[in-house]
């Protein structure tokens, strides 16, 4: 199982480590919390720690899903027990994506459990190159680097990014897959979808429809938005993933952030 070692030079076995950062510090530390850990996959992986660093849980977390491949990871909310008077929270981890990704399994019909769509399009962060800062400085310094120049030979400009927020890290590997995952992510600008949908999946009259109630729904499913009628998006069955969920503007109504995925 994992061991939190030294800077991990082959982040396949990252889902093993994602789960010992949580449960090392809540278990045998007794930081007891109402967390419910994923059960155990075989594997072996290293990854040191220096505790110098003061690294925090989330931050670790975090850059474990900042390489290429690296899992997706969710703190999913659930009733305790029966009783509904206290919450746990179950630690979701994706190999590397969280969800139900064999298929399309839920759908949303526009005008019925689907009230509301919206499209974002950012391209704030894009960029075509990356570097990647380590440990060290001067001519010490360790850092990472990745670029795609495909757009840039058709005659495109050059936008660069750098980051600065894994400066403990000393494997030059590692830094390359955080510039690659940086580089891949933005290199286009980023589309989200933000609907609104009825929590009961049905009409708003009480009626049911093919959609699903919002307790079947977990962040990395997949599904098509069947859009007719609206104003700016043309009519159409668009495949998509859902990344997130929160309250509506009403009991009935919940808010989903969605990613559009390439052919249904």
């Amino acid at each position: 199982m994992g061991r939190l070692l030294d800077d991990l030079e082959d982040d396949r076995f990252s889902v093993v480590i994602a789960k010992r950062l949580v449960e090392i510090p809540t278990q045998r530390y007794g930081g007891a919390l109402p967390i419910v850990l994923p059960d155990d996959i075989s594997g072996d992986a290293e990854r040191h720690y220096k505790g110098y660093d003061l690294g925090s849980i989330g931050e670790r977390l975090r850059e474990l899903s900042e390489v290429i491949d690296g899992p997706e990871i969710e703190f999913r909310p659930e009733w305790a027990d029966a009783t509904h008077s206290a919450i746990q929270w179950r630690m979701r981890i994706g190999n590397p994506n969280l969800g139900d990704t064999t298929g399309y399994p839920h759908a949303w019909d526009y005008g019925a459990a689907l009230i509301r769509v919206s499209v974002d399009r950012d391209a704030s962060r894009q960029t075509f190159a990356r570097f990647e800062r380590g440990a060290g400085s001067e001519r010490q310094l360790v850092y990472g680097h990745y670029q795609d120049l495909t757009l840039i030979n058709a005659g495109w400009p050059l936008p660069e990014d750098q980051g600065g927020e894994h400066i403990s890290a000393s494997v030059k590997s590692t830094l390359d897959g955080w510039a690659k995952k940086y580089v891949t992510t933005y290199y286009r600008p980023t589309i989200s979808w933000d609907i609104t949908v009825r929590a009961a999946g049905d009409d708003g009259q009480g009626h049911p429809t093919r959609s699903p109630s919002l307790d079947l729904l977990a962040a990395g499913d997949t599904g098509v938005a069947n859009v007719h009628g609206h104003r700016v998006i043309t009519d159409g069955t668009y495949p998509i993933r859902i990344l997130g969920a929160s309250n509506g503007d009403d009991p009935h109504t919940a808010k989903l952030t969605l990613q559009p995925l390439q052919g249904a």
